[in-house]
């Protein structure tokens, strides 16, 4: 319109006859960028995908306006000049618009300015071009990659280790103490304690879980975020509970990428070789991780003095007595580990009966020989202890946990690492414990 046009479809259709190619040409320049993203597999797959398939639509919904909507716009609502220049009193709208125009005119000529003297400057335009490259690669290398910036979602995970053999009982006074740590915190609205299994290390009586629900963001001051109650409960737990690992550590920024928002490795023995050399293995390597900068400190649970049971049924034995060796192990099933045995209905549920002998009658190996099997003759008669070769060995579970250093790697301050022991014991299949 400001070259004389007369109408205003007119210059639409010419403006765009100019600009179609450029903004066609453009958006599959930059859907071309975004889409392969798309398609990344691993980590950075995980991390893009959402990312690269939302650009790649807004730049294609964006050229289809720029070609379509927005030329009919402008048909409709410019004007052409008014050719006479009839004065008039300028309104308050009008002077906006004059001013707006020259503000514009003078950026536009300042920008014409400054590229006519980058075109006749070519090696100066080729250094700065150089300079970006070298800034660039260097930004990307002193850069901290890998990471998933920790977000103040309202939670804090924590998982209590205990020494391998440790009873039920002792595993909740331990718990007991990790609760009251935890409640004497002012930032914590809720916590919820779970013994005999643990977010990182697995199941087991020596194993407990925390799962701590942090008041609102708005009764929290700056100084309550959940990277800093996190990492004071640890130090705090440091200091008071000396016979038990705590772990504090934030859920995953990501729902089912890892426990949590950290590290997490797995190492494997392929030398087939004993547990205790692994063990030493293991805790060489934690001490290569704490020697680290950039990780403050690093623990482990991995410990091959868990105590176990083999126990060998002697089925010669049991034929003599009239029974087979199911027999016995579903009996010690009943007994040790708890049988289905029927259903019953009550308040219009269906509820499940499950048998199990007391605490006190499978406290020891020797209460073996009090477990009866029904014989040949229909009484209860035959002693399980008298048809099992028992063997003592030992068994690993692992876990490790490192905590980075925060002021290295950027706000991440733990960093959870998982160990993961493949091994045969006794024809067993190699597995994860």
């Amino acid at each position: 319109m400001d070259q004389g046009y007369k109408s205003s479809r007119e210059a639409s259709i010419d403006a765009m006859n100019e600009l179609g190619g450029a903004l066609v040409s453009i958006t599959l320049v930059m859907m071309s960028v975004f889409i392969p993203v798309s398609f990344m597999g691993g980590t950075a797959g995980t991390f893009y995908r959402q990312f690269g398939i939302t650009m790649a639509i807004s730049i294609a919904f964006s050229a289809l306006n720029a070609l379509t909507l927005s030329p009919a716009l402008c048909a409709i609502f410019l004007k052409p000049h008014d050719s006479e220049h009839k004065p008039k009193k300028m309104s308050v709208i009008d002077r906006f618009h004059t001013s707006f125009n020259a503000a514009y005119d003078s950026l536009l000529k300042s920008y014409k300015k400054r590229v006519v003297f980058f075109i006749h400057k070519k090696w100066l335009s080729l250094g700065l071009v150089a300079a970006s490259i070298v800034l660039l690669v260097f930004f990307m290398k002193i850069t901290p990659t890998g990471m998933v910036p920790n977000e103040d979602t309202g939670t804090i995970m924590g998982a209590v280790t205990l020494p391998p053999g440790t009873s039920q009982e002792r595993a909740m006074e331990v718990l007991a103490k990790v609760d009251s740590l935890v409640a004497a915190e002012p930032a914590v609205e809720s916590r919820t304690i779970i013994s005999g299994y643990s977010f990182i290390g697995g199941q087991g009586p020596s194993y407990g879980s925390v799962i701590i629900k942090l008041k609102d963001w708005e009764e929290r001051s700056m100084m309550q975020n959940s990277d800093i109650i996190y990492a004071t409960l640890f130090m705090r737990a440091q200091k008071i509970i000396k016979d038990a690992q705590v772990l504090f550590f934030a859920p995953p920024m990501i729902p089912g990428y890892s426990v949590s928002s950290d590290i997490e490795l797995n190492m494997q023995d392929k030398t087939g070789g004993s547990l205790d050399h692994f063990f030493e293995v293991v805790n060489n390597y934690r001490a290569a991780l704490e020697a680290r900068p950039e990780i403050n400190s690093a623990k482990t649970t991995f410990n091959p003095s868990f105590p176990q049971y083999q126990l060998d049924i002697d089925a010669a034995a049991c034929k003599k007595a009239g029974i087979s060796p199911s027999d016995i192990l579903s009996t010690m099933q009943g007994y040790f580990g708890g049988l289905y045995a029927s259903n019953f209905n009550r308040f219009g549920k269906m509820y499940r009966v499950m048998i199990q002998a007391e605490p006190d009658a499978t406290k020891n190996m020797e209460s073996l020989n009090g477990v009866k099997v029904r014989g040949s003759n229909g009484e209860m008669t035959v002693a399980v202890g008298a048809h099992l070769r028992i063997k003592h060995f030992f068994i690993s579970t692992d876990l490790i946990s490192a905590h980075l250093d925060q002021k290295r790697i950027g706000k991440i301050i733990h960093s959870a690492c998982s160990i993961t022991r493949f091994c045969k014991i006794s024809g067993v299949s190699p597995s994860s414990i």
